[in-house]
C-alpha cells in the first residue's frame, strides 16, 4: 500500500507516534470522528493513546463538528470505549448552534423567528429541545431551516436535496448549519455532512447560512475556556483540512494531520504529493507535524 505520509515529508515533520511531541504541549484539542472514531467504533490504538496522555497528566479536550450537544458526544464516545476518564471535556459544534438558536444573543439568530425546518437524521434532532422553536414540518411554513446532515446514511452526494434548496431558495430561508464537515467515514464508507448541503445552498443558490464549528473561531474560543490556563501550550489534532487544520491555522494553534483520516483516500494514490499540494494551495494552511494515525 502506498505509505501516505510520503509527500508529507517535504513539508512538514512526520511523527511515528504522538509519543514524539507529547512533551511540548499541555494541551491537546483533538478531532473526533476520522481520529478516534468512525462513528460506528474507536480507531485501533485511539484509547491507548489517549490513556498514554491521560498519564503523562496532559489535558485533553475533544473538539468536535458533531451536530449534537456535548452531554450526547460523550455518550457517543462512551459507547465505543472512549470513557469521560480519558479526556478533560467535549466541545461540539451542535452545543453552540443550540446555544445561539436558545439565547439569540447576536443579531444574526435573533432575527431567524421561531419555526424551524429541520433537515438531517433523528439523532441530532435534539438541538431543538430547551428552545422556543416549533418544528416546521413544510418549507413555505418556516422562517429557517436547521441543518444537522443528510437524512439517510452515507449519501454520496447533494443531489437528493437540490429540489428542497432550489424551494428554500425562492422563499430566502436563512440557513444554520450545526455541523460544517463537508463529508465524513460512517463505519467505513464515506458520505456527505451537513456541511455540504450548506455550501451548496450558499454557493449555488446565493443562501444565507451560518456556520457552527470548525474552521470558526467560536469553537476554538470555547475550547480555549477548557484549556486550563490561558497561556498553556496547545496542539490541535485533526484530519480534515477545510476544518480542523484551517481553523487551527486561524486560531493560531500548532496542529497534527492524522493522514489516514478523510483525506486517507485522497493521499493513498500514485499522485499524493500532488493531492497534498492541492490542499495546500485550495485551503492556504499550515501542517506543523503529521500522524498516519492518531496512535502513541
Amino acid at each position: 500500500m502506498h505509505d501516505s505520509l510520503n509527500p508529507l515529508s517535504h513539508h512538514v515533520r512526520c511523527l511515528a507516534g504522538l509519543s514524539q511531541i507529547v512533551e511540548t504541549y499541555e494541551v491537546f484539542f483533538i478531532d473526533a470522528w476520522g481520529v478516534l472514531l468512525d462513528g460506528a467504533r474507536a480507531h485501533p490504538g485511539a484509547i491507548d493513546c489517549l490513556q498514554h496522555l491521560r498519564r503523562a497528566g496532559k489535558r485533553v479536550v475533544i473538539v468536535t463538528n458533531a451536530a449534537r450537544r456535548e452531554s450526547v458526544v460523550a455518550q457517543e464516545l462512551h459507547t465505543v470505549g472512549i470513557e469521560a476518564t480519558l479526556y478533560h471535556s467535549v466541545v461540539s459544534s451542535g452545543e453552540l448552534t443550540w446555544a445561539a438558536l436558545a439565547r439569540r444573543s447576536d443579531a444574526w439568530h435573533a432575527r431567524l423567528g421561531t419555526r424551524c425546518y429541520y433537515l438531517g437524521p433523528a439523532r441530532s434532532r435534539g438541538l431543538l429541545d430547551g428552545t422556543d422553536l416549533s418544528a416546521a414540518e413544510r418549507l413555505d411554513a418556516a422562517d429557517f431551516i436547521l441543518v444537522t446532515g443528510p437524512v439517510g446514511h452515507n449519501e454520496p452526494d447533494v443531489d437528493a436535496y437540490q429540489a428542497l434548496l432550489v424551494h428554500a431558495a425562492a422563499l430566502r430561508l436563512p440557513m444554520v448549519c450545526a455541523n460544517p464537515d463537508l463529508a465524513a467515514i460512517r463505519a467505513g464508507v464515506r458520505g456527505i455532512s451537513a456541511g455540504a448541503i450548506a455550501a451548496a445552498y450558499r454557493d449555488h443558490h446565493d443562501g444565507d447560512v451560518y456556520f457552527h464549528g470548525k474552521p470558526h473561531a467560536a469553537i476554538y474560543a470555547r475550547a480555549r475556556e477548557h484549556a486550563g490556563a490561558a497561556n498553556a501550550r496547545i496542539v490541535a489534532i485533526g484530519d480534515g483540512f477545510n476544518t480542523d487544520m484551517l481553523g487551527a491555522s486561524r486560531a493560531g494553534l500548532p496542529c497534527v494531520f492524522v493522514a489516514g483520516g478523510i483525506h486517507g483516500v485522497d493521499l493513498d494514490a500514485p499522485d499524493s504529493a500532488a493531492r497534498l499540494k492541492a490542499l495546500y494551495a485550495e485551503h492556504g494552511c499550515r501542517i506543523d507535524a503529521a500522524l498516519q494515525r492518531f496512535s502513541w
